[in-house]
């Protein structure tokens, strides 16, 4: 079952990872941007999370068994790899310079006391091949700055200042209401 994700890079360097799986309190709204941070080499406070909408295109959406990290692990540090070797192809196509002699970190590519941010490079990135997802180089454990660490959860802002969304609040157009109606 493929993660079904999509990695957003605004502006203003704030980076969202919508993914399809649910957040039921057990912490994936954190637990999976943290995998896409560490290896995208992410300031962790620029990181947002969202849940994909609803669509076909995202199956997969829910949670059970346990397996919305296990499962995500995988294919979401690959994801974050991927996009920062197109950050760095993109700063060393830039400055001029090798990839292999560019470092990512905190959110932008460095050579050398030369840097650019994520948001500088996101365009000029974005046009070119996305790498071979089985051939990505991901960080070995011994680097992760963000896995592992105890950093604050995505979800308890919205939760403890009643604007987290749930089910029951959920309201659309031509929305109908039901109950079951026993026998006396």
């Amino acid at each position: 079952n493929p993660v079904k994700a999509w990695i957003k890079i605004d502006r203003d360097g704030t980076v969202t990872l919508a993914y399809n799986k649910s957040e039921m309190g057990q912490g994936i709204s954190s637990a999976l941007p943290m995998i896409l941070a560490e290896e995208l080499a992410l300031d962790w406070k620029t990181v947002q999370v969202e849940h994909a909408p609803l669509d076909p295109a995202h199956a997969g959406q829910g949670t059970g068994g346990s397996g919305s990290v296990a499962g995500s692990f995988t294919p979401l540090r690959k994801a974050g790899a991927a996009v920062r070797e197109m950050l760095i192809a993109a700063a060393a196509t830039r400055w001029a310079v090798k990839p292999e002699d560019c470092e990512a970190l905190s959110g932008a590519v460095w050579h050398g006391k030369e840097k650019l941010d994520y948001r500088e490079l996101v365009e000029s990135a974005a046009q070119l091949p996305i790498p071979d997802f089985e051939k990505v180089p991901l960080k070995k454990p011994a680097e992760f700055r963000v896995i592992g660490q105890p950093l604050p959860r995505k979800d308890i802002p919205s939760k403890t200042d009643g604007s987290a969304i749930f089910g029951l609040d959920v309201r659309v157009p031509g929305m109908v209401y039901a109950m079951v109606a026993r026998c006396p």
